[in-house]
């Protein structure tokens, strides 16, 4: 026996007439349309939404039809024209509708009525409740914007201070330190040209082992390139005095 005919749509019917309608505009875009009399088969419809093929069929029953029917077919309600199965070359083919334009004015006045509710109440007062809530919301907003602000002037301050840090030329010290830095590393580089030019000891390959070690043989070796250089400046020295007498 048919059920009585409700109007009112629920979720389940706005999801069923939503997918006959995009189905029925444009069938290329969904796999198994052709299958059917029409695009919209309860497989596509079962494919493309949370309903079950119990609840696919109980919307395309008419009244005429065993079991229960939600009343949407053309002696009903009109919103869909529905249509059995048929036969194919591989057997009977899958209940299908289309949606009817009773169906789609259906569907667009929901539609409409479900975004006019997001935007009014039901006094027709503006969402979100009374003035005081409005002006209460207003005040946060404007606290929000000052946070907002002040986060923004601190983040430049910072910005400003790394710039200062990235163009000196050691990094982020204080005047006297770098003075000091600047120093040590001409003396580093004096001490280096004595070494290599006036004793002739290149001092490049005394670099520490991963123990904070040097190697005791090429400090023997750099010691023994001091002494000859010390001894062969004071037997050129000597002999230049003895030249000089």
């Amino acid at each position: 026996m048919a059920e009585s005919t409700e109007s009112e749509l629920s979720i389940e019917d706005i999801e069923f007439l939503t997918i006959v309608r995009d189905v029925s505009d444009n069938p290329d875009e969904y796999d198994g349309t052709e299958l059917g009399e029409a695009p919209a088969t309860v497989t596509v419809i079962t494919d493309n939404t949370s309903l079950s093929k119990s609840q696919v069929k109980y919307r395309l029953n008419s009244e005429s039809d065993a079991g229960n029917s939600r009343g949407f077919t053309e002696d009903q309600l009109g919103y869909i024209k529905s249509y059995g199965a048929s036969m194919t070359e591989k057997g009977w083919g899958p209940r299908s509708c289309e949606i009817t334009e009773k169906g789609r004015e259906a569907l667009d006045e929901v539609t409409e009525n479900s975004t006019l509710s997001l935007s009014t109440s039901k006094e027709g007062s503006p969402a979100g409740g009374s003035t005081e809530r409005i002006e209460e919301l207003a005040e946060d907003i404007e606290r929000l914007d000052n946070q907002l602000a002040a986060m923004g002037a601190r983040l430049t301050e910072a910005t400003e201070a790394i710039e200062e840090f990235n163009e000196a030329e050691f990094g982020a010290v204080d005047e006297e330190m770098s003075h000091r830095l600047e120093s040590a590393l001409d003396a580093m580089i004096t001490y280096k040209n004595i070494f290599e030019y006036v004793l002739g000891t290149d001092v490049r390959p005394f670099h520490p082992d991963e123990n904070g070690m040097i190697d005791a043989e090429m400090v023997a070796e750099g010691r023994e390139q001091v002494v000859a250089a010390i001894n062969a400046t004071s037997e050129s020295d000597a002999a230049e005095e003895l030249r000089r007498k």
